[in-house]
Parts: structure tokens; sequence; C-alpha cells
């Protein structure tokens, strides 16, 4: 229990750290719900547009000041953040919520360490809550490993 509380501790302070920082799109680490594409750097609208509407929206100040707030949408199996960059809205941190879903690589909740590191290799940094983190152009994939098994998975801007 205590990694898991660290775990979502340090995803708490890397989403302050990145929440409000641009980037270029990735080049692989996507994630993807009925087809569509979804990127960490992408255009958050036509996202939106293409998963028709999300469960729940959550609008919150914008943490770079502009007028536009910031948002959080959410879908079954996911959610993603928002922020408005020079007018466009951009996705900047995606999380997979349950088991329901999986990454491309199929990767999903309650995959073990093994398999992510099968689907993924061994290209990765982990840090002391037991977080294998891989980097990929502007995205960091950030997979959550608790008693052997991936209890959160994270896309994130670098």
């Amino acid at each position: 229990m205590k990694r898991f509380i660290s775990f979502a501790l340090a995803c708490l302070l890397l989403v302050c750290f990145v929440g409000c920082d641009g980037g270029e799109e990735a080049k692989n680490y996507v994630f993807s719900s009925n087809g569509v594409e979804i990127k960490v750097g992408g255009d958050a609208n036509a996202t939106v547009e293409a998963l028709g509407e999300a469960q729940n929206v959550v609008e919150t100040p914008s943490c770079g000041g502009g007028a536009e707030p910031d948002r959080e949408y959410t879908y079954a199996g996911f959610k993603f953040n928002t922020v408005n960059e020079n007018g466009k809205n951009v996705i900047v941190k995606l999380v997979l919520t349950d088991d329901s879903v999986s990454t491309p690589e199929g990767i999903s909740i309650g995959s073990s360490r093994d398999e992510v590191i099968a689907a993924y290799g061994e290209n990765f940094t982990e840090n002391a809550t037991g977080t294998l983190i891989y980097t990929d152009g502007a995205t960091k994939l950030m997979i959550g490993i608790t008693d052997g098994s991936v209890s959160a998975i994270h896309y994130v801007e670098e």
C-alpha cells in the first residue's frame, strides 16, 4: 500500500511540473480507443470530437493564467488532461483508470512486470517506487508496478 501511495504522490508531483509545459507530439507512445489515437501533445478538440461525448468533464482555472480553463475528460477506462497553449487545446496527460482498456502493446492494469518488459523492452529507468519509465520524444510512459503487477499507467509530457 505504501508503494501505491508513493507512486500516486510521485505522479501528482510530476503533473505539477509538466501540466503547463507544451512540447512536440509523441512519436510512438500513443493510446487508442475505438480506433481514435490519443497523443500527449495532440489536439484535444479533435480527439474529443472523434471520441464523442465524455462521461465527465472537469474544468479548472488555467495553470498558465490564460482565459481558457484546463480540462480533464473522463471516458470508460481512461481520462486525459488538457491545457490551452497559444489558442490550441493540447493533451498533456493520459491515465488508464482500470483493466477494461490496454495500451496498443497489450499492457493493462494487472499485467505482470515481465509482460511490460517483454512489450516495451529493457530501455527504461525505474524510480524508488517501482515505476518503470519509458521515454520517447516528448512523451514519458510511466508504468507503476506494485507486488509484481501493473497498478498504474500514465502517458505524460517529458
